[in-house]
């Protein structure tokens, strides 16, 4: 067990910055009204800046913006504003009694809630780490998440804040674009570029972070929505001719990237589309440009992994997966790491191994990359399955599900064109993060997680700015 000293420097570490927070957040609590305005700047930075160093050949100070802070705090400073963000509109609504924003959602993340402060609870008996209990190896970042969508749900409420919102994350997304491709064109690309730097393959690639990809899907997709508005859009051709443009823009980024998810995730967007604007589309058209549109990005994927290849169909599309005869095997490479990561789980099934814990290890050449600690998994359904047990993994597939759920429902409901397409932009931020979900490191990355919350929310955001409406 720990001893006295080391409970009283815990008690402090993590009392005193709650103590000084919470002043800050009783003083700044008449200012929750426009806590908005707070949240406008961490959304930029969100949009702006990657988290991702993996490929690079140097350190990079910007991409570590997520993590400052955490040496001295605990924490890192990113992570204190949203425990700020959250003080401030809690205080707010329980100092005018504001009933909480109707969101289905909240019931899992909150049942989410009741499983990590159970494990934070449970640590100390089990003689387990409050550090590791806490660490983004854990389920920390998702954790995050849930303090953020609480943030967004009650910090807008109403038709002006969401436009601001919307216009907010149009111009980012359009500005960190052009400027990836830019990059692209002119500077040699993304400096995290592992296939250039380590696989030596002869690729550059406009952003390598999946969440640029992420955003930029979303944006092409809430442009794609707006276009299907002939009548509005006859009315304002600039307007139409500028969406194009947008939809032109960020496909390219996407394309560009050379990341197998985020073609997927695109695609996996793309069949949203069509289903929920089905009855305002040429499909004839619509099958002939997406046909094109499958060829080049079959095209491109065969030309990224060309070099890694095996016999087949499958050994061209999934080396990493495949054995040299092209057949998906699960003992080496990716599948062989989910392998392990499942006979652990299976025999943690409902519990899971708290945050702090981790799976069976090996040491095949193919999960070398781990080091030794296999605290994390490429899927984030196992991840949190691993982490939290099944009452874990109902509660973040059951938020996902809702939220795609009340997406569609909503979409269906909302009258104003504007409203309808940001209502299913929450269906569409789902289905590009998916094939990261299934099979990439979610869990484990601020900026993924905190670009997750602001999806979740998007279907409620939309119905809040419908039935809220400031402009009559």
């Amino acid at each position: 067990m720990y001893s006295l000293q080391t409970a009283i420097f815990w008690t402090l570490l993590i009392s005193v910055p709650l103590v000084l927070g919470f002043g800050a957040v009783a003083s700044s609590a008449l200012m929750g009204r426009w806590v908005r305005y707070f949240i406008y700047p961490y959304l930029v930075i969100l949009i702006f800046f990657s988290g991702s160093q993996y490929g690079l050949l140097e350190e990079e100070s910007s991409r570590m913006i997520y993590g400052r802070g955490s040496g001295k705090l605990f924490f890192p400073f990113v992570t204190w504003y949203v425990f700020w963000l959250a003080g401030v509109v809690g205080f707010y609504a329980l100092w005018n009694r504001l009933s909480p924003p109707e969101a289905a959602v909240r019931k899992f993340l909150l049942l989410f809630g009741l499983v990590f402060l159970g494990q934070l609870i449970a640590a100390p008996f089990l003689t387990k780490s409050i550090f590791y209990a806490l660490h983004y190896s854990g389920t920390m970042y998702l954790m995050n998440a849930v303090i953020f969508v609480f943030v967004l749900l009650r910090a807008f409420r109403d038709e002006k804040s969401v436009r601001e919102l919307l216009t907010l994350f149009m111009v980012s997304v359009f500005l960190r674009d052009c400027f990836g491709l830019f990059r692209y064109v002119f500077l040699g690309g993304d400096t995290a570029n592992y296939y250039a730097n380590f696989a030596d393959l002869n690729i550059k690639l406009t952003f390598f972070d999946i969440n640029d990809t992420i955003l930029a899907t979303m944006a092409a997709f809430m442009a794609a929505a707006r276009l299907t508005d002939r009548e509005e859009m006859r009315k304002r051709p600039w307007t139409q001719l500028a969406l194009w443009g947008f939809l032109l823009l960020t496909s390219l980024v996407v394309i560009l990237s050379f990341r197998r998810t985020a073609w997927i995730g695109y695609m996996a967007a793309g069949i949203a589309f069509l289903w929920l604007y089905r009855k305002r589309l040429n499909l004839f058209l619509v099958g002939i440009y997406g046909s094109l549109a499958l060829v080049g990005v079959f095209s491109v994927w065969l030309y990224r992994f060309a070099p890694e290849s095996h016999g087949g169909l499958l050994g061209a599309l999934f080396p990493d997966a495949s054995t040299a005869a092209g057949k998906l095997t699960t003992n080496t490479g990716r599948l062989f790491e989910l392998r392990l990561a499942l006979d652990t789980i299976r025999e943690h099934v409902l519990l899971g191994v708290g945050n702090w814990g981790e799976y069976e290890s090996s040491s095949d050449a193919s999960v070398a990359f781990h080091r030794g600690q296999f605290f994390f998994m490429h899927s984030g359904f196992l991840h949190v399955w691993l982490k939290t047990g099944l009452i874990g993994l109902v509660a973040f597939a059951g938020a996902l599900y809702v939220a795609a759920r009340d997406s569609v429902r909503l979409h269906g409901v909302i009258e104003s064109p504007r409203w309808k397409a940001f209502a299913a932009l929450g269906l569409a931020g789902l289905a590009v993060s998916l094939p990261n979900i299934l099979f990439g490191t979610p869990i484990i990355e601020y900026r993924t997680m905190q670009v997750m919350a602001f999806v979740l929310v998007l279907p409620y955001l939309a119905r809040a700015a419908w039935l809220n409406p400031t402009e009559k």
